[in-house]
């Protein structure tokens, strides 16, 4: 099923996206390693860790800190309510 035209049978063999060749050489390169921030990075809502550039100082208001504190306290209350929910069966 030869549509291009005058070219011969055997032309298929020779295609490399068909083959997979140039992407193999691609793999077998070894990657560098990203940089990675040499600082303790605090935690933030979305769990993304500092960038490698980070200078280790919070230049924040605080609101992560007051967000992550609400939702162990609210996570606190309800452990309390389930506790004492159950001694009283």
């Amino acid at each position: 099923a030869n549509l291009g035209g005058g070219g011969e049978e055997g032309d298929e063999d020779l295609d490399p996206s068909q083959t997979g060749e140039g992407a193999s050489a691609a793999a077998e390169r070894p990657r560098k390693a990203e940089p990675r921030c040499p600082h303790p990075s605090p935690p933030n809502r979305f769990g993304i860790p500092a960038g490698y550039r980070w200078d280790g100082q919070i230049r924040g208001n605080k609101y992560e800190e007051r967000w992550i504190a609400a939702r162990h306290r609210d996570q606190e209350k309800r452990d309390e309510a389930y506790k004492a929910q159950m001694e009283g069966i």
